[in-house]
């Protein structure tokens, strides 16, 4: 062991004199080199690209996640609409045939009997003749004098305005 030992301290003394001289030895410099690398390997250099690329993903996973949200929110929105279409629907049949019940004449007969009313009698039934043209008689009075028409279109034009503003 003590051999050993005084090998490994005659060759750490020759390494150093030879590194003090510039002259490494091929092994001395691979195991250098080794040792650098391994220190290279903990130092992790990131691109801007892949920093870039990382937060690009980042950014259209978020937006896939509130899309997955909102069609969620309008799927169960859809459903609750469905439901109320469906309940919306059968009120409006059930509304519907009682509006034909209500204009049924049977049905209106019984309520204007229930009323009081009856069907007129012949006498009571009177008819208006149009077949002629529609004729208009318009009666003006006499023009009194300048005052009084003045006072005429006057009392009209307060009228108008009152009119126009009420």
């Amino acid at each position: 062991m003590s051999d050993n030992l005084a090998r490994g301290l005659d060759w750490t003394i020759r390494q150093r004199e030879l590194e003090q001289a510039g002259e490494l030895t091929y092994q001395h410099r691979r195991r250098k080199a080794r040792a650098m690398a391994g220190r290279r390997a903990a130092t992790v250099q990131v691109s801007l690209p892949a920093i870039l690329g990382v937060v690009a993903a980042l950014a259209v996973a978020m937006l896939v996640l509130m899309n997955c949200i909102e069609l969620t929110r309008l799927s169960s929105e859809t459903v609750q609409l469905k439901g109320e279409l469906q309940s919306l629907e059968t009120e409006h049949a059930k509304l519907n045939a009682e509006y034909e019940q209500m204009f049924d004449r049977a049905t209106v007969k019984e309520a204007a009997e229930a009323a009081g009313m009856s069907v007129p009698a012949a006498s009571q039934v009177a008819y208006v003749d149009l077949s002629e043209g529609d004729n208009v008689v318009v009666y003006q009075e006499e023009e009194s004098g300048v005052l009084s028409g003045f006072m005429l279109s006057a009392l009209h034009g307060f009228e108008a305005m009152k009119e126009f503003f009420s």
